[in-house]
């Protein structure tokens, strides 16, 4: 033990190293802490073991008694967790809203930083990652600020650049890629959507936005409210209807690329790159399906049509 009161009261502990004021001061007969930094593990219980904590007022109130096996790094990093065991922190402030809760990872300055409730086994890296007052266990945010408004929402997934960095309250997303359903809030307990690519769902924001698939850089990018079960592979896929675009399947490049904004457009099939049933749809068109190269591209408002083939309809409005 190096450092003023460091260690003071130790008795039979073992295999501890403290160095620093106050470094580990009330510790007893715990055993095997490794505490580096002024005041870093000064509220250890007498027989706290197998903890970690090498900064400033890092794991400062850690009480548990018997074994911690907690690692917290850098300045108050998991300077709150109490009873708390199990959990990794590294990074300045770093988990520092953890107090209770177990088996948590929290790597980036700030992350799982806010008023933690209840949460274990999460994973939050990069800053800012999960600063909400997280409330659901498995939480996985990987990206500055992914995730880093969630409060209740559950089973959630977000990895990327501000990936999923709105939501609070929705469940059962999933974002992989830099702003991917960034817009995602949640006021209810719908969800369900499952975005993958860069800017993927980039404005979706409502519960009414549900059960949607987007795979493919902007897949779905500007859809909002009423934009509901879709499912949408391909880079600019149903990327700039707004509202209202519902039970649609656009796979290829560029399908159902057009700008039909918040016309109700539903149950139509594209089927090919190459900008396949690209027009300006309105609600009439619901129901086309067009697969082939450039199928479809410049219909409107025509109903019941079905292209099939290279070029197929490809002229018709």
């Amino acid at each position: 033990a190096i450092g003023a009161v460091a260690g003071n009261a130790l008795t039979s502990g073992a295999g501890n190293v403290l160095i620093g004021m106050d470094a580990g001061k009330l510790v007893t007969t715990g055993s095997y802490n490794t505490v580096l930094g002024h005041e870093a593990g000064d509220a250890f219980a007498t027989n706290t073991s197998h903890n970690t904590a090498i900064g400033y007022q890092a794991l400062t109130s850690a009480n548990n008694s018997g074994d911690g096996k907690n690692v917290a790094i850098g300045s108050g990093a998991g300077a709150l967790i109490t009873s708390g065991t199990d959990n990794i922190c590294i990074g300045k402030a770093a988990g520092d809203g953890f107090d209770t809760e177990s088996q948590n990872i929290a790597i980036g300055s700030g992350a799982f930083g806010a008023a933690v409730n209840g949460a274990d086994a999460c994973v939050a890296i990069g800053y800012g990652a999960m600063y909400g007052a997280a409330t659901q266990d498995g939480t996985v945010a990987i990206g500055k600020d992914a995730l880093g408004a969630l409060t209740s929402g559950e089973q959630n997934v977000a990895i990327g650049y501000q990936a999923l960095d709105a939501a609070q309250t929705t469940h059962f997303n999933v974002a992989v890629g830099s702003y991917a359903l960034s817009g995602v809030t949640g006021a209810g307990s719908k969800g369900y959507n499952t975005a993958v690519g860069d800017m993927a769902g980039f404005t979706l924001s409502t519960d009414n936005s549900a059960y949607n698939t987007l795979i493919g850089g902007r897949a779905g990018y500007a859809g909002t409210t009423g934009y509901t079960n879709n499912t949408v592979v391909g880079t600019f896929a149903l990327d700039r209807c707004t509202t209202n675009a519902s039970h649609n399947v656009a796979i290829g490049y560029a399908a159902m690329h057009g700008d039909f904004g918040a016309n109700d457009v539903q149950h139509c099939v594209a089927i090919g790159g190459g900008d396949c049933l690209s027009g300006t749809l309105e609600s009439t068109a619901s129901g086309t399906v067009a697969i082939g190269h450039q199928a479809g591209m410049q219909l409107t408002s025509g109903s019941g049509n079905i292209a099939i083939g290279k070029d197929a309809l490809n002229e018709q409005t």
